[in-house]
């Protein structure tokens, strides 16, 4: 073995904090990713579904 081949502490340090920091932003995204709604988020869909359902039996009415 070479002598100056061996890593240095900084390198192996470094080798092993940007995979586990890497991870650590991919759960972290997963995590945001997979939460349920706000509340907010919840009421306008609920308003849009509403407007939708109105439009739908508008458009029933008339083609009947």
């Amino acid at each position: 073995m070479y002598p100056n081949s061996a890593l240095a502490a900084w390198q192996l340090a470094l080798m092993l904090v940007v995979p586990l920091a890497s991870l650590a932003v991919w759960l972290t995204a997963v995590f945001l990713a997979a939460r349920r709604p706000s509340s907010r988020a919840r009421e306008a869909s609920a308003i849009l579904n509403l407007v939708a359902r109105d439009d739908q039996e508008r458009q029933d009415k008339l083609a009947a």
